[in-house]
């Protein structure tokens, strides 16, 4: 319950339910499943987010960053009104990569 306790108390103090961003969630599965404990990790991660995320009033919404595919039925069954967005979707594309320009003019530099 630690992140729902702290967005309860950012929410009394600042007057707005916060946003919580985790950069790179996925990174703590990866190093169970190389290291032997991912039955672990699994279980410790579904309950944070599911305890922190999932129909928390103190919350405005989650955002989490990762670049492993994580099926919603796994850490995430806990979890409702999961969007998955990827960095592979044209509506996003301005946002990341380089521009068929960007690389000309890196090119042209070096």
């Amino acid at each position: 319950m630690s992140l729902q306790t702290l967005t309860r108390l950012l929410h009394q103090h600042h007057g707005v339910a916060p946003i919580v961003i985790i950069d790179e969630y996925d990174t703590p599965i990866q190093q169970g499943h190389v290291n032997g404990f991912y039955d672990a990790v699994v279980g410790f991660m579904r309950n944070l987010f599911s305890g922190g995320l999932k129909d928390n009033r103190h919350l405005s919404y989650g955002f989490l960053t990762g670049i492993l595919r994580v099926a919603k039925e796994s850490i995430f069954s806990g979890l409702n009104n999961l969007k998955v967005n990827s960095i592979l979707e044209d509506r996003y594309s301005e946002y990341f990569g380089f521009t068929p320009e960007d690389v000309q003019e890196m090119a042209a530099y070096y």
